[in-house]
């Protein structure tokens, strides 16, 4: 189970990757921005690229594969979706798993 929790506060988008550990314990890590959402600006892009990596996790191929998919990634959850102060945005891994699996077949 992976999960990410975009959260808009007065000093910027804030970013909490979740992760369950071996034995079943929630983590958190809170990797460090500058991130932005809602257009095609480097921290929207610093944003996708920090959520793929958490998402698809360590190693060569891994890295690669996260790296492919920010442009779709960031195409589908982070370009039209503007967040005012205060706003939370959630996305659980089984919607990524269901829209790469989706855009696969087109």
């Amino acid at each position: 189970m992976k999960n990410y929790i975009l959260q808009r506060t007065k000093d910027g988008l804030l970013l909490i990757c979740e992760a369950l550990d071996k034995k079943g314990q929630v983590v958190k890590f809170v990797p460090s921005g500058p991130f932005d959402i809602g257009n095609a600006s480097e921290g929207t892009k610093a944003l996708a690229l920090a959520i793929m990596g958490h998402f698809y996790g360590v190693g060569p191929v891994a890295k690669a594969e996260a790296q492919r998919q920010v442009q779709p990634f960031m195409d589908a959850f982070l370009l039209s979706h503007a967040m005012p102060l205060g706003a939370k945005y959630e996305i659980p891994d089984s919607v990524i798993d269901r829209f790469f699996s989706l855009n696969q077949l087109v």
